[in-house]
C-alpha cells in the first residue's frame, strides 16, 4: 500500500463523522481528506533522503519515493511486492531480516554507517533509519535512507590529512633530534608509514659511476619490494622512466594516482601487485642544492595524492633536504632549527586559518590542541580552553545544544568506540546549525593516539538548501519543461514534464551530456549561447531543435538564468514545434510561388526551348532556394530520359544523375523513369532513408535531403521530367505539390507552343516524311550556290532524281511501304553525297541533288552513270523483301542552261522527262546527252524470252537420311542455261525475275515441271522422292497462289503426295495470320511444307507451335558454326530439340564435311542436304545416279 493509502485510511478513520452527521460536515472533512494527502504525497515525493514504506507484517514494500528509485537505480516495480533482503540492494546484508524483526519489537532500527551497491555496481555508503508505527490501526514501517558518500568520503580526506599533518610533524622532529643521515633517513621513512597513513617509503640516493638508484633506507618493506630491484636515472634505460629515476632525473616531484595504469612502471608492475601498492610520489631531495636522490612513498588506495596531500609531502621533503643540509654544519643546523620552528607556524597558522573549529584530545580525552575558530563557534572564554580540562568545555559547549544528552552519549560512545568515525547536524539553542565530525587519530601501525573533532557553521547554507527544496519542489509539479544544467551542458535534473515531452526516462536524460541530444547542426550554435551566458549575462533565450526518445524532432524556446553561487543554469522550455512547422511551410510556399512566378514570366517571353529549360532550371536554385533543378526530356529513339538543363550547388552530383538516366541497367529504376511511365509527381521527403532513392548517400553527402520528379505532360505524354532536390526534410506537401504541378503544367505548355512553332517554321522549309529540304528552300540554296559559283569561276549542276515503280510498290505493299522506300532513298543520297545540305525532295518520287561546283562535264556524266548503277545495286528492304530499285535522272548546268535557280531547275526537269520517255537512264539538258544504259531493259527482255525457249531447267540436290544414308527427297533448284553465256547463277538473274514481276510465271513453271518429273518417275518404276519447290515472297503474298496450287496438281491424284513447299522463316513471320491460313490450305492438299533457313527470321515459339509444317531445314550458317565452337553446337542441338519437340522432321542444309555429318547424327538430325552428299545436278543425271527401279508391284 502507497504512502497516501496509509494516510488516506488514516485520517478517514480518525474524522469520518457519525451517520447523524449532515453532509456538508463530511464534504469538509472529505476535502480535508484529500489535502492533506496531497500535501503528504508532495513531501514523500520531494524528499531529498530515500523513504521505503514497508508492510510490518510480511516485510514486503509497499511503496519508494523518486529519491531512492534514483538513489539505488531500480524502477518502481523492481521494489514493489518484493521483501526488503530479495532488492539486490540490500540482498547481501545479513542485517536486513535481523533488522526486521528487531523493527517488529522494538519499533525502531538505525545505522549510521550502511554501505549498499546501487543496480549498476556502484558501492555507497547510506545512513539508514527505521521507524514503525501505528497510524489509525494500520501498522506501518517507514525506512529513511540517506546519501553519506561524499561525507565518508570527506571523513577519509580529512583523516590522510591528519595523518600527513602528523607524519610531517614526526618528520620535523627527526630533523631537530637525528644526529646522522641513516638515521634521519629510517626515522623519516618510519613517520611516513606510521603516521601519514603511507603503506610503503624508501629513499634512494645516486651512484654517480653506475647512475643506479641505491635504496639506503626504508620502512613497511614487508613484502621484499626492494630486494634487489633496479631502478636508474638514465632516461635511455628502461629502469629510468619510472617515478623514482624520472624525478631525480628532471628534478621534479612525480605523481602516480595509478600505479599499474602507468605504463612507465611496466618494469615493476608484478612485485607492486604483489605488495599491494596502488599509488606513489616520488620527491627529489638535496643538498647544497643538488639532487642527490629521492624519497618515495606508496599507498595501498589509487588517488590518494590529492592537492593538499601533495602540499604536505612537498613541504617533507623540502624539510628533508632542508635537514641534510643542516648536516653540513652547525651554523646549518641552527638555520633547521628556525626553519622547523617556522614550519611548525606554518601548521599553526594553517589550523588557525581553518573555516573548520578544530579541537585535538588525547587518547584520555584530554585536550591537546584547538584553534581560534572552535572558541568563536562556540562563544567560549579563553582561560576556560586554555585550561585544558575537557570536562568544563564539555559542559559548555553541550549547554548550547537544543539535545545536550544525545550529544554527550555520543561523545561517550565515541571514547568507548575509538576506532569509529562520526558525523552529524547540530541544532543549537540560538537557532544556529552545527556540522560535527569527528575521526580518531591513529598511526600506520594502528595505535590510537587521540581524537580530532571539527565543528563547521552550516546555518547558512542550510537556508539556502531550503530555498532549492521550496524551489525543487516547484520544479518538479511545473507544467512546463525544466532543467538544471552544469556550465558544459551537462544535465544534472529534469522535471517530469520535461520527461514527458522529450519521452527519454530521468535516467537517460541525465547519463548523457544535454547536447547529445540537441540536433548536430544545432549544437554548436548552442554551446556557444551558453558560453556567452556564463561569461557575460546572467539570463538569455535561445532556440535549438531536439532529439525526442521516438526519433522525431521538436523545437524549443529555451529561457535560462546562471546561478553564479552553485555554478548551474536553471532553464525553462518552451515547444515552439508547431509555431516553426507553420512559419517553415510559410516560407516554403513563398519559395515556390516565387519559382511559379518567374517562370511563368519566363514562358511570356521565351520563344527558344533551350532558354526556357536553361532559365527554368537557373529561376528555381537562385528565387526558389532549391539546392538543384534538372529538365529532362524523352529521347524517342532510346526511350532515356536526356538532362537538357540543370543549375545547383553539386555539379558533381548532376554528373552523376546524368550518367545514372543514360545507364541501361539502373535508368529504369529511377524517380525519373517512374514520373515518365506513371505521369504523376514521384515524390521523396527523406532522400537519406529512401530506399527507392538508388543515390540516397550521395544526396545526403551534397545536402539534398528532399526531391520531387515532376512529368511534362503535353498531349496525355509524358515529353520528360522537371526534378527540383531540396535541402529540407519534408519540403514537398500538398500545398507545394499542387503549386509545383501547375508549374510543371506550364512549362510543358511552353513545351508544346514552341514545339508547334518550330514545326511551322520547320515544315516551310523541309519535307516532313525525308527531313531533306524542300523545293522553295532548295531552290534558295542553288540561287546562293550560283553566286558561288559565279565569282569562283566553276560550274554548277543540278540533278532531278524520279524513283522508277514507286507508284506500283506504293499500291502494291502500301503507303507505309511506299513511304519507308523514300526515306531509304533519302538516306542512301544522303550518304553518298555526305552532305544533306545539297538534297530536297521535290514531289512524290522526285529528289534534287545540286553539285556546287563542276570541274568537267565528262566527269560529270561518269559520275551520273557510277551513281545510277550504284544506286540499282543498292538492296531497299520493304517489308522483309529485298528490292532492286532504278531511278532516271535529269541534268541541268549553271551558267550553260540557265542565269537562275527557276529556270535551272525548270530546264532539269525537263532533261527528266526526256530520259523518261526516251528510256535513257540519265539525260543531260543539252544535246550533249549520255549514251543510255540499257542493261536492264535487255536483261528482262531476255529473261522473258527464256521462259518463252524454255531456256530454264530445274536441278536437283537429294537430301539423305543421317542413320541409313538412303535418299529421302530432293530440292529443286532453278537454273538459267542462257545460250549467249552459259549457265547463269541464279542470284544473277532471281533479284530481276522478283522486281519485274516475272517470278510468277517462272514460279509456276517450276511447280508444273517437279510434278511432271515426279509423276514421270513414278510411271517409269523409278524410286519416285518428294519434290521440295521454294516460294518467293510475291508467290505466297499473291492471293490466287492457292488457286494456283490446286491446279498444278489437279492433273494427278498423286501428284500431291510428290511436292513439298518450301517457305523461308522471315516470309512466314511477315504476316504470321495470313501465313497460317495460307499454309493450313496448302497442306489441306496433302502437300508438306517446310521452314527454310530456320533461326535467321526471329520467329516466335509461341507461333512456331501454331504453324502446319512438317519439316524445319536448320540454315547453313548454323551448321558451319556448329564444329566452330561450343556455343554453335549449342544452338543446333536446341533447333533440334525444339523441332522434335512439336513432332517436327529437321532437315541440315549445306554439310560439307564428315565431322558436321558426324556431329549432327549424334545429335538426332534426322536429314542433312549439301556438297558432302551431292552438288544439285541435272534432272537425268540426277535419275542415273539416285533413282533406283522399284521392285515389281510397288510402282
Amino acid at each position: 500500500m502507497c504512502a497516501a493509502c496509509y494516510l488516506q485510511r488514516f485520517l478517514w478513520r480518525a474524522f469520518m463523522p457519525p451517520t447523524h452527521r449532515v453532509s456538508s460536515v463530511a464534504d469538509t472533512l472529505s476535502e480535508a481528506l484529500r489535502a492533506s494527502e496531497s500535501r503528504y504525497r508532495r513531501l514523500f515525493e520531494t524528499a531529498q533522503d530515500g523513504i521505503l514504506l514497508l508492510n510490518a507484517d510480511t516485510a514486503q514494500i509497499e511503496d519508494v519515493n523518486p529519491y531512492l528509485i534514483d538513489l539505488l537505480g531500480y524502477s518502481h516495480a523492481e521494489f514493489l511486492a518484493k521483501k526488503l533482503w530479495e532488492v539486490d540492494a540490500f540482498a547481501d546484508r545479513a542485517e536486513s531480516k535481523d533488522m526486521f524483526a528487531k523493527l517488529q519489537t522494538t519499533g525502531y532500527v538505525r545505522y549510521e554507517d550502511l554501505p549498499l551497491k546501487t543496480k549498476a555496481g556502484a558501492r555507497i555508503e547510506v545512513e539508514f533509519v527505521s521507524n514503525a508505527y501505528d497510524s489509525a490501526g494500520i501498522k506501518v514501517i517507514q525506512c529513511n535512507i540517506r546519501n553519506i558518500t561524499e561525507r565518508k568520503a570527506a571523513e577519509a580526506k580529512l583523516q590522510r590529512h591528519s595523518q600527513l599533518y602528523a607524519a610531517l610533524s614526526q618528520c620535523n622532529q627527526a630533523i631537530v633530534h637525528c644526529d646522522s643521515e641513516g638515521e634521519l633517513f629510517l626515522q623519516v621513512c618510519r613517520a611516513a608509514v606510521k603516521f601519514g597513513g603511507m603503506k610503503m617509503a624508501w629513499i634512494g640516493l645516486i651512484d654517480s659511476e653506475t647512475l643506479r638508484v641505491r635504496s639506503v633506507a626504508s620502512f613497511g618493506d614487508d613484502t621484499e619490494y626492494l630486494k634487489d630491484i633496479e631502478i636508474s636515472m638514465d632516461a635511455d634505460s628502461p629502469f629510468g622512466r619510472g617515478p623514482t629515476g624520472t624525478a631525480i632525473r628532471e628534478n621534479h616531484l612525480y605523481w602516480c594516482q595509478d600505479f599499474l595504469d602507468d605504463p612507465v612502471t611496466v618494469p615493476w608492475r608484478e612485485r607492486t601487485v604483489h605488495a599491494g601498492l596502488a599509488a606513489v610520489a616520488a620527491l627529489p631531495l638535496h643538498r647544497k642544492g643538488m639532487v642527490i636522490g629521492a624519497f618515495t612513498l606508496y599507498s595501498g588506495e589509487t588517488n590518494a595524492f590529492d592537492e593538499a596531500a601533495r602540499d604536505l609531502l612537498v613541504e617533507m621533503a623540502t624539510d628533508i633536504s632542508f635537514g641534510l643540509d643542516n648536516f653540513a654544519g652547525e651554523s646549518q643546523r641552527k638555520q633547521a632549527v628556525e626553519e622547523i620552528a617556522f614550519k611548525n607556524a606554518i601548521l599553526k597558522t594553517q589550523r588557525e586559518t581553518s573555516l573548520d573549529g578544530i579541537l585535538v584530545v588525547d587518547e584520555n580525552g584530554k585536550i591537546i590542541s584547538y584553534n581560534q575558530q572552535f572558541i568563536d563557534l562556540w562563544r567560549l572564554s579563553p582561560q576556560l580552553v586554555s585550561a585544558r580540562l575537557d570536562a568544563p568545555v564539555l559542559q559548555s559547549v553541550a549547554d548550547q545544544i537544543e539535545n545536550s544528552d544525545a550529544f554527550v552519549a555520543q561523545i561517550q560512545y565515541l571514547n568507548a568506540h575509538r576506532d569509529d568515525k562520526s558525523r552529524e547536524e547540530i541544532r543549537l539553542k540560538d537557532g544556529r546549525i552545527i556540522d560535527r565530525y569527528s575521526a580518531p587519530s591513529t598511526g600506520a601501525d594502528g595505535k590510537y593516539y587521540g581524537r580530532v573533532w571539527y565543528f563547521r557553521d552550516i546555518t547558512e547554507r542550510k537556508g539556502l538548501e531550503l530555498e532549492k527544496e521550496q524551489y525543487f519542489k516547484f520544479f518538479m509539479l511545473s507544467t512546463n519543461p525544466m532543467c538544471i544544467a552544469d556550465p558544459y551542458g551537462s544535465l544534472k535534473r529534469v522535471n517530469p514534464a520535461f520527461v514527458q515531452l522529450t519521452g527519454y526516462s530521468e535516467s537517460e536524460l541525465i547519463a548523457k551530456p544535454f547536447l547529445d541530444f540537441v540536433l548536430p547542426e544545432d549544437r554548436q550554435r548552442t554551446v556557444d549561447e551558453m558560453k556567452l551566458q556564463v561569461e557575460t549575462r546572467p539570463s538569455l533565450h535561445f532556440e535549438n531543435r531536439y532529439m525526442c526518445n521516438d526519433g522525431t524532432v521538436i523545437d524549443l524556446s529555451w529561457t535560462a538564468y546562471f546561478d553564479r553561487h552553485d555554478v548551474v543554469t536553471y532553464a525553462t522550455a518552451d515547444n515552439i514545434t508547431e509555431r516553426k512547422k507553420a512559419d517553415s511551410r510559410i516560407a516554403f510556399l513563398n519559395r515556390v510561388y516565387a519559382v511559379l512566378s518567374g517562370i511563368n514570366s519566363l514562358i511570356v517571353r521565351v520563344l527558344d526551348r533551350d532558354e526556357l529549360f536553361r532559365e527554368a532550371c537557373r529561376i528555381a536554385v537562385e528565387a526558389g532556394g532549391f539546392r538543384m533543378a534538372m529538365i529532362g526530356i524523352v529521347d524517342r529513339s532510346t526511350m532515356k530520359v536526356v538532362p537538357m538543363a540543370s543549375m545547383g550547388k553539386d555539379e558533381a552530383l548532376l554528373t552523376d544523375i546524368k550518367c545514372l538516366l543514360s545507364s541501361s541497367e539502373d535508368a529504369s529504376k529511377t524517380m525519373v523513369a517512374r514520373a515518365i511511365s506513371e505521369k504523376k509527381a514521384v515524390l521523396s521527403n527523406d532522400s537519406q532513408s529512401d530506399s527507392r532513392v538508388l543515390f540516397g548517400k550521395k544526396y545526403a553527402e551534397s545536402g539534398v535531403r528532399s526531391m520531387a520528379v515532376l512529368p511534362l505532360i503535353v498531349a496525355d505524354e509524358a515529353v520528360g521530367v522537371l526534378a527540383l532536390y531540396a535541402s529540407e526534410i519534408e519540403f514537398f506537401q500538398e500545398d507545394e505539390l499542387k503549386l509545383l504541378t501547375e508549374l510543371a503544367g506550364d512549362i510543358a505548355f511552353a513545351i508544346d507552343h514552341i514545339g508547334k512553332q518550330e514545326r511551322l517554321n520547320y515544315l516551310a522549309y523541309y519535307d516532313a516524311l525525308t527531313g531533306l529540304a524542300n523545293r522553295s528552300l532548295f531552290l534558295e540554296r542553288v540561287a546562293q550556290y550560283m553566286r558561288s559559283a559565279v565569282s569562283g569561276g566553276h560550274k554548277l549542276a543540278l540533278f532531278l532524281l524520279d524513283v522508277e515503280r514507286f507508284k506500283n510498290i506504293n499500291d502494291s505493299l502500301g503507303r507505309p511501304a511506299g513511304d519507308a522506300l523514300l526515306k531509304q532513298v533519302a538516306e542512301w543520297l544522303t550518304y553518298s553525297t555526305g552532305d544533306a545540305n545539297l538534297l530536297a525532295r521535290i514531289d512524290a518520287d522526285h529528289f534534287a541533288l545540286v553539285m556546287p561546283e563542276v570541274r568537267q562535264d565528262g566527269d560529270l556524266a561518269r559520275l551520273a552513270e557510277k551513281t545510277m548503277e550504284t544506286f540499282l545495286e543498292h538492296p531497299f528492304h520493304l517489308n522483309d523483301a529485298v528490292f532492286r530499285i532504278a531511278a532516271k535522272v535529269g541534268i541541268a548546268l549553271f551558267p550553260d542552261d540557265a542565269a537562275d535557280a527557276d529556270t535551272l531547275f525548270r530546264n532539269a526537269e525537263a532533261a527528266l522527262k526526256k530520259a523518261k520517255a526516251s528510256g535513257d537512264r540519265c539525260l543531260f539538258y543539252t544535246q550533249k546527252m549520255t549514251a543510255a544504259v540499257a542493261r536492264k531493259l535487255t536483261l528482262e527482255n531476255q529473261l522473258r524470252q527464256a521462259l518463252d525457249n524454255e531456256e530454264f531447267a530445274l536441278y536437283y540436290q537429294p537430301k539423305v537420311n543421317l542413320v541409313s544414308g538412303k535418299i529421302t527427297s530432293a530440292e529443286a533448284l532453278i537454273r538459267w542455261n542462257d545460250p549467249r553465256t552459259g549457265l547463269v547463277p541464279p542470284g544473277k538473274f532471281i533479284p530481276i525475275l522478283e522486281e519485274t514481276g516475272l517470278i510468277y510465271e517462272v514460279g509456276r513453271w517450276a511447280l508444273r515441271k517437279a510434278i511432271e518429273d515426279y509423276l514421270r518417275w513414278r510411271s517409269a518404276g523409278l524410286t519416285a522422292v518428294r519434290i521440295a519447290v521454294n516460294v518467293s515472297p510475291l508467290q505466297l503474298r499473291n492471293r490466287g497462289f492457292i488457286a494456283e496450287i490446286e491446279q498444278v496438281i489437279g492433273i494427278d491424284a498423286h501428284a500431291a503426295a510428290g511436292l513439298e513447299l518450301e517457305i523461308t522463316e522471315s516470309l512466314i513471320m511477315e504476316d504470321v495470320n495470313h501465313s497460317i491460313v495460307s499454309l493450313q490450305a496448302i497442306r489441306a492438299m496433302g502437300i508438306t511444307i517446310a521452314i527454310d533457313d530456320f533461326g535467321t527470321g526471329f520467329s516466335s515459339l509461341s507461333y512456331l507451335a501454331k504453324l502446319p509444317v512438317d519439316t524445319l531445314k536448320i540454315d547453313r550458317s548454323f551448321v558451319i558454326d556448329m564444329t566452330a565452337g561450343p556455343e554453335g553446337l549449342a544452338l543446333v542441338s536446341t533447333i533440334i530439340d525444339l523441332a522434335h519437340s512439336l513432332k517436327l522432321k529437321v532437315v541440315a542444309e549445306g554439310v560439307e564435311t564428315e565431322e558436321q555429318s558426324r556431329l549432327l547424327r549424334l545429335l538426332s538430325c534426322d536429314e542433312m542436304q549439301g556438297f558432302l552428299f551431292s552438288k544439285p545436278v541435272p534432272s537425268g543425271i540426277f535419275e542415273t545416279r539416285f533413282l533406283a527401279l522399284l521392285p515389281p508391284g510397288d510402282a
